[in-house]
């Protein structure tokens, strides 16, 4: 979207309206949800289609309109992503109290531990420690097998 003059706007278009950085790009979304304590959202929709964009929008409306702050907010954050809230509508659980606790139950193993670990232990010395037991296990280093047999479990794990 681009001025006249041929600049590009400051900032994205008013409240609900998507926006792209070029002709080529997906759609973003332009949402304000400060009376949920959430701030504005302005994370791509992930879709070039303008209909599909409308649908992923008014997902962000349910999850207003059903209190879900706590989803919006990780969702602002990049922690879940709108597939993922599309699916979770697919399947009716938008308005339920456990989405949160669901979509993250849904996320790959590994993907989870890589998040919980920042969060473990008291100093860095343990998280370092703990850091190196999942690359341990996906070498099949631990649990007595030796290393190189069996599968690699982590996926990208040599």
């Amino acid at each position: 979207m681009t001025r006249e003059n041929g600049e590009k706007p400051d900032k994205p278009p008013s409240r609900g309206r998507g926006w792209r950085e070029t002709d080529t790009s997906p759609f973003r979304f332009n949402r304000n949800f400060d009376r949920l304590g959430v701030g504005r959202i302005v994370n791509s929709s992930r879709t070039k289609d303008p209909n599909e964009f409308r649908r992923r929008n008014d997902l962000l409306t349910k999850l207003a309109e059903a209190g879900q702050s706590e989803v919006l907010r990780a969702f602002k954050n990049g922690e879940i992503h709108i597939e993922e809230l599309v699916d979770a509508d697919r399947e009716g659980r938008l308005r339920g109290a456990e989405l949160l606790p669901y979509l993250s139950l849904k996320r790959p193993l590994w993907d989870a531990i890589d998040a919980a670990l920042p969060l473990m232990g008291r100093s860095e010395s343990t998280r370092k420690r703990y850091r190196t037991v999942p690359d341990e296990v996906s070498q099949g280093e631990v649990c007595g097998i030796p290393p190189g047999i069996g599968p690699r479990c982590r996926p990208g794990a040599g």
